[in-house]
């Protein structure tokens, strides 16, 4: 009994000091409500352990400076990968949340599930290869519909083949690893929490905006999955009745009037009616980041078209994002994903019409902030998973003594 009293204060201690800045023995000792004496000790063991280590003084508030406390990096590392319409990349995390090796590859598009996983083979090989004995696991963000609990990927955006997947069962037979999948949107969340502007609250939203949309809702400190792990499919709530087809089968779904994919065949459709505009150029234009910078570009010369479209698209967002925080009364509003790394009128037009449509007195009390961690929050987040695996019970995180 007091060996695994021992162990569960370690392990909310070693949690403490990844989920705070530097925090000092007296931070610990606060916030935990634990003896000084205990904390002292317990803190010591986890040194000896290589789980944490003193890193440098903070400021003293009288007397002598405090030593802060961190994660010690070495200690383990985890690989994060992303597969989505737009990119096969990964990224291998210190046990610290920081990225210390990265790879891409490129992306099968119009492959089938085999071409998908043989990518994400080779994009996380080398750094399988690189990490040794400290590495505890790949996590992976998937674009789709994905039952996190059986490691399965029911589809996948543009392939109608992909039916069903189990991806993380295929992926660890390929690698010898231990894998672990979320959806693409739920892992930059984490990213956020763990690593990002998520830090600081205990309650907020991620938007994500690209090629498609995605929300990530955080309560009380944990991601919100749903009970069918579904939540958060920001891009199918219908805002135009008998609006455009979705790929989904439904008509006037969000994602098929304010995404980058509905931008361009708003663009497309535009043209081939005889509007003339810069945007000829995307009708032989695949790369997914070309398409945003060709279509920002425009609408900063004032192209009458693109300034339209993206008017028009973060009118959709600002209204969309607006119902979100009334239902919700979260403590922030993280913007992620392509459209919210755009700059100008643009990204006033988004803030300004969320501000418009959300009550008065809830506006006071939310804040509304791009993502901290940028296109790095899906592979942080996916290797988050693998981190908190370890650090699940004391005895998993301290068993693990890994160099």
């Amino acid at each position: 009994m007091r060996d695994s009293r021992k162990l569960q204060n370690m392990l909310r201690i070693a949690r403490c000091v990844r989920d705070s800045d530097y925090p000092s023995r007296a931070d610990l000792a606060a916030h935990l409500e634990l003896g000084p004496p205990a904390i002292t000790a317990l803190v010591g063991e986890l040194i000896k352990r290589g789980v944490v280590m003193e890193d440098g003084s903070a400021e003293s508030k009288g007397g002598r400076r405090p030593t802060r406390l961190a994660l010690a990096p070495e200690y383990a590392c985890a690989i994060g990968a992303e597969l989505s319409q737009s990119h096969v990349r990964a990224a291998k995390i210190d046990f610290r949340g920081r990225v210390v090796g990265r790879n891409t590859h490129p992306n099968p598009r119009r492959g089938d599930a085999g071409a998908m996983l043989d990518a994400l083979r080779e994009v996380v090989k080398p750094l399988i290869s690189d990490a040794g004995r400290t590495l505890v696991g790949i996590g992976v963000g998937v674009s789709g519909i994905v039952d996190r609990a059986s490691g399965v990927v029911a589809s996948f955006p543009g392939i109608a083949s992909w039916r069903d997947v189990s991806l993380a069962r295929e992926l660890g037979s390929r690698t010898g690893c231990h894998v672990q999948i979320e959806n693409l949107v739920r892992a930059a969340t984490l990213g956020e929490l763990r690593y990002g502007n998520g830090r600081s609250f205990r309650n907020f939203v991620y938007v994500h905006m690209g090629m498609g949309l995605g929300l990530g809702m955080v309560f009380g400190g944990r991601i919100h999955e749903g009970a069918a792990f579904q939540a958060g499919e920001f891009g199918h709530m219908v805002i135009i009745e008998d609006g455009p087809v979705c790929y989904c089968g439904n008509f006037g779904c969000l994602e098929s009037v304010a995404s980058i994919w509905a931008m361009v065949r708003q663009a497309h459709d535009a043209m081939d009616k005889g509007v003339r505009s810069r945007l000829e150029e995307l009708r032989n234009e695949t790369d997914f980041e070309k398409t945003v910078s060709i279509i920002f570009s425009a609408a900063k010369e004032g192209d009458r078209l693109a300034v339209n479209i993206v008017q028009r698209t973060f009118r959709h967002l600002g209204m969309a994002i607006a119902n979100v925080v009334n239902l919700l009364n979260p403590e922030a509003v993280i913007l992620g994903g392509a459209l919210a790394v755009q700059d100008g009128a643009a990204q006033d037009e988004l803030a300004g019409q969320i501000r418009a449509h959300v009550l008065p007195g809830v506006q006071p009390s939310v804040r509304i902030l791009p993502a901290g961690l940028g296109h790095d929050a899906y592979c942080l987040g996916a290797a988050a998973l693998e981190f908190d695996n370890l650090m699940s019970d004391g005895r998993t995180l301290l068993s693990k003594r890994l160099s």
